[in-house]
């Protein structure tokens, strides 16, 4: 199935996605961001709101196995996102500290 796209600059025009060039916001995303985006997306799941730390209580419809499963896997990449974060700014202040000298 195809979808075409209607922009207000291109008057009555529809074109595909390809032909305007438009790409998903995910492809612009950096492997830290995702890490970030993933994590979100499974606590919805679960019926939380996106964000660092907290999880959600188990939802009634999922068992306490694949809601332990979730939860392992969100904190997991919530510590692979702090690892990376911490990594980028030892490396910026390595930068910055190696300006100044």
């Amino acid at each position: 199935m195809a979808a075409l796209y209607h922009l207000a600059l291109l008057a009555d025009d529809f074109r595909c996605r390809h032909c305007l060039g438009l790409a998903y916001a995910s492809t612009w995303e950096d492997a830290t961001r995702r890490l970030l985006r993933k994590a979100d997306r499974l606590r919805a799941d679960l019926g939380g709101a996106p964000g660092l730390g907290g999880i959600p209580p188990q939802p009634a419809h999922l068992g306490w196995h694949a809601y332990w499963r979730t939860v392992d896997r969100i904190q997991e990449l919530e510590r692979a996102y702090a690892t990376r974060v911490a990594s980028d700014a030892d490396a910026l202040l390595k930068r910055l500290q190696d300006q100044e000298s």
